[in-house]
């Protein structure tokens, strides 16, 4: 290609667009107006006028310079302020909130050991602090939603335990009175229900009197942040396709507002369980069902944000060839004039300038130039070229029709806070169908021009075919990708006003196709009675079953010693109880969260310790104090629990604290029974933490104990073996063949069900809890290779989507038109090839991590039988005869199919590398014979 700058290119200079951006027609949402100006994405509205200096006029340096003090008394007083006005955002803001709650409500549990007619009400014993520690572990830092929950387990715990009370008492009359044993003390198990309801009855108070949380409004405001930020996401994209560059991509704009609707969207299922909830108690059931149908739009709308995302980023990695630069850098060739590339022409600008097109009488005149310089059969038709022709023609209206749809984002479907009313405008159903009108009639022009440009250009070598007709996919799936925003957003829109007409659309439930379901056949093993005893008994090789077996005899070897009558004093000493709880919590079903979660736990529980013996040292005893530094303490604990996510360890700091202080005051108020090791009425503080510590020491050690000796289960192991699953189960489902569905809709069930897709996403992310958990699993011999697994979980997790975006397409398209399946029978060699080998990739990862063997380096390439699909379908454009009854909607899916197949090629590629750096590649010396 030749560059500008001499004397034989002007031709190429009537291809240079200018800078400014082009008028194009334009419907505004709040109106439904047709307008014509300058579409600026970056701001909230185009300018009629062209005025667009707005960044001129913006200083380079801000005026409101704030300059440091320099002396001593003034920067003291310039951290106060600081430290305030931290403060108080703190306080105003709901986790700060949340803070204060929990400190109150722990403040009113601790008076049930500081007010003597609470004290009184609990009986004569020393364990009222537990009425503290149950405002810990039930804090009222929730919402609405979430306390109903939480008041319903404790309701059917309550009701289990007087079940238990009941039939203790029950057993206590059969041993007094038939076998004349002393009595079970089942005055004791009632005591306890009374503290444990008293902690609910507290949490519950100030959860809903003071500041309550509403799920519902939380609900709301997560969506409108959703909403928000797919406005702001679509813009960047768009920005980004039309320009040619990742740069709008990687911007802080862009990756703060991905961060933050990541975080929203990842809230919006929990919400909606917890408002539901909240709307059956208020009658509004109706109201939950709507709201619960927009969170599936929602969802969709994100879901098709992603696809228009990877339709960009396809058309990146075709345009980064480094080809073209090279053949720039070589300048003007002789001959005939090249198509020139769009960036080409600005050495110091970024590839394309943002829709800066030519105005209508260039464009006519570049377009018969074009034509004309492509009409010599030596001229080469690149990518870039296909690329440049398609946003000559397109542009304009793909930033109109991004226009309109970010507007009407950013305004739907709530007003702001904090009532977050429904508010929905009449006219912006009106105004999104205008703006489809206008837009498809420009793609529609715009798909037949490239089309008719190809046809120009002799093509014969099938690399360049498969490369013009992915470009050509790149551009058509972008621009039927904006397309598919209308279906949720016009949906979105109804159902935040009035209730819709139809159901959303969804996959039918069965989750085999035919092939799979004919498989299944009786095997004549099933008839043995051996082989049925080992079935019934599989509940037993569950891992749950195998924890909680193992957990409950863990506890009951360690409060063993309580019954024995040689070793009940020094159980009773070494506060043996305590330690028992610590196992409880400790015990968890891996040996990596045993690790993690005994680390945390002793740890706080000896910062609970240390700050107990500070704090009665401090007060001396005296229950105002003591009180005042319960609230203090709580404070600072419920920061770690809520703001920091240290839940673990700041929740065994304030049960060592409660332990420990509370504890010291209920002996200093003659409570206790039998603590003369303790310094009875006059407590020793300094006993009572060492007696705490020691006993969550030996709880934790026991726990990792039990965790790691019997029936060990071990994060790293599960996570291959996890892992070696998904990918055989994901290799299953794309055996079936994605676009199959759509020619015999009779003989199959779908792509994935729902089913298979929630089931998929919950595995997935059980994996990712997995990989957290080895991370603390210590062995002799590798390291946990921590970077590996978050790549391979990553790219996993990426291969789900990809899966769940053409499952969305297929949902949409379950039954096909006469032109789809024209090029579905065109197609169908190449496409079973295609899916044939990612599916044989699947499965050979699969195997390679399970038997944790080396990867084979002559492991066939899916980019090979994906370009032959590609130039089949270039081919079958070319064949006028064959295609005459595809239009250039019946490509859309296609289209889709090989941008999820290309994404499908690039992260298989990428894991395949992470497998071979952790087991090597397949060599003479890993397979050496032995007899």
């Amino acid at each position: 290609m030749s560059l500008p700058g001499d004397s034989s290119s002007s031709g190429a200079r009537r291809f240079l667009r200018p800078k400014k951006l082009r008028y194009a027609t334009f419907v505004l949402p709040r109106t439904g107006q047709r307008l014509k100006g300058l579409v600026n994405l970056r701001n909230p509205y185009p300018d009629p006028h062209g005025s667009n200096d707005n960044d001129e006029r913006r200083p380079l340096l801000p005026r409101n310079v704030i300059e440091c003090p320099k002396s001593l008394p003034a920067r003291f007083w310039y951290g106060l302020q600081h430290i305030w006005s931290w403060m108080h955002e703190f306080v105003s803001s709901e986790l700060g909130i949340g803070v204060l709650k929990c400190s109150l409500a722990y403040l009113l549990g601790s008076l049930a050991t500081f007010v003597p007619a609470i004290a009184s009400f609990l009986g004569h014993q020393d364990g009222k602090h537990m009425v503290a520690t149950v405002t810990v572990y039930f804090h009222p830092a929730r919402s609405q939603g979430s306390m109903y929950k939480a008041l319903i387990c404790a309701f059917l715990a309550f009701l289990y335990a007087a079940f238990i009370s009941l039939t203790s008492m029950c057993v206590s009359m059969f041993f007094q009175d038939t076998l004349h044993m002393l009595p079970v003390g089942h005055a004791l198990v009632l005591i306890v229900l009374k503290m444990v309801v008293m902690g609910v009855t507290i949490t519950m108070a100030v959860s809903f009197l003071i500041f309550p949380i509403s799920a519902r409004k939380k609900l709301r405001s997560n969506l409108t942040t959703v909403t928000e930020s797919l406005a702001t996401m679509l813009a960047l994209i768009t920005e980004s396709f039309l320009s040619g560059s990742e740069e709008e991509l990687q911007t802080e704009e862009f990756t703060s507002t991905a961060a933050r609707h990541k975080k929203a969207y990842a809230q919006l299922d929990k919400l909606v369980r917890e408002a539901k909830l909240e709307h059956f108690v208020a009658g509004t059931e109706k109201e939950y069902r709507l709201e619960k149908k927009l969170v599936r739009w929602v969802q969709d709308i994100t879901h098709n944000m992603g696809g228009l995302r990877s339709a960009a980023h396809l058309q990146f990695q075709l345009l980064k060839p480094t080809e073209l630069a090279k053949l720039q850098s070589h300048g003007p060739e002789t001959g005939t004039m090249p198509l020139i590339s769009p960036w080409s022409l600005h050495e110091d600008g970024p590839f394309l300038e943002r829709i800066d097109e030519q105005p209508d009488e260039e464009d006519r005149l570049g377009a018969t130039d074009m034509n004309a310089t492509n009409g010599n059969p030596t001229n080469s038709l690149h990518p870039a070229d296909i690329f440049a022709l398609f946003i000559s023609h397109l542009g304009p209206s793909m930033r109109s029709l991004a226009f309109t749809l970010k507007e009407i984002f950013r305004d739907i479907p709530f007003t702001p806070a904090p009532e977050f009313r429904v508010s929905v405008n009449s006219r912006y159903r009106t105004s999104l169908d205008r703006a489809l009108e206008l837009y498809r009639e420009s793609r529609e022009e715009a798909l037949k021009t490239i089309y008719r440009q190809r046809e120009l250009t002799g093509v014969q070598e099938l690399e360049v075919e498969a490369d013009l007709e992915e470009v050509s996919a790149s551009c058509g799936h972008f621009s039927f990708s904006l397309l598919e925003f209308e279906q949720p957003l016009a949906s979105t829109a109804d159902d935040a006003g009035v209730a819709p007409q139809r159901d959303m659309a969804s996959s039918p439930e069965s989750s085999l196709s035919p092939s799979t379901a004919k498989i299944e056949r009786v095997t004549s093993a099933e008839k043995r009675l051996g082989y049925r005893l080992w079935r019934s008994l599989g509940f037993f090789r569950r891992d749950d079953t195998k924890f909680a077996i193992k957990v409950g005899a863990g506890a009951a070897l360690y409060a063993l010693p309580s019954f024995l009558q040689s070793t009940r004093p020094f159980y009773s000493h070494w506060r043996g109880e305590w330690g028992l709880l610590s196992y409880m919590l400790v015990c968890s079903m891996t040996i990596g969260a045993s690790n993690t979660t005994g680390y945390a736990r002793f740890l706080g529980t000896c910062l609970g310790a240390l700050c107990a013996i500070l704090s009665w040292y401090v007060s001396a005893g005296n229950v105002f104090a003591l009180a005042f530094l319960g609230l203090l303490m709580a404070t600072w604990n419920f920061y770690l629990i809520i703001v920091r996510g240290q839940g673990p360890m700041g929740r065994f700091i304030m049960l060592t604290y409660n332990l420990s202080v509370l504890y010291a005051y209920s002996l200093t108020q003659k409570e206790g029974r039998d603590d003369q090791d303790e310094g009875g009425d006059s407590p020793v503080i300094t006993e009572i933490a060492l007696h705490r510590v020691a006993a969550v020491l030996s709880g934790c050690v026991w726990g990792i104990i039990i965790t790691r000796v019997i029936w060990p289960i071990s994060a790293r192991e599960r996570l291959k073996e996890g892992l070696s699953l998904l990918w055989l189960r994901m290799s299953l489902i794309w055996k079936r063949g994605p676009l199959s569905t759509m020619a015999f809709p009779k003989e199959t069930a779908g792509f994935m069900s729902p089913r298979e897709k929630l089931e998929v996403e919950r595995f997935l992310s059980h994996l990712e809890s997995l990989q957290a958990s080895a991370r603390s699993e210590f062995e002799l011999k590798s390291a946990f290779q921590d970077a590996s697994y978050g790549n391979i979980l990553r790219r996993t997790r990426s291969l789900v989507d990809a899966f769940v975006a053409i499952n969305l397409e297929l949902v949409k398209n379950m039954t096909a038109s006469e032109g789809e399946l024209a090029i579905l029978r065109y197609t169908v060699k190449e496409r079973q090839q295609l899916s044939s080998r990612i599916s044989h990739l699947l499965s050979v990862m699969a195997s390679s991590m399970k038997l944790e063997y080396p990867l084979s380096d002559v492991l066939p390439s899916v980019e090979h039988a994906r370009d032959r699909l590609l130039a089949r379908l270039f081919h079958y454009r070319k064949d006028t005869e064959m295609s005459r009854l595809s239009t250039d909607e019946d490509y859309a899916l296609l289209y889709a199919y090989i941008l999820v197949t290309g994404q499908l090629s690039v992260e298989i590629e990428a894991i395949m590398g992470e497998i071979s750096r952790l087991f090597g590649v397949l060599h003479e010396d890993a397979v050496k014979l032995y007899s």
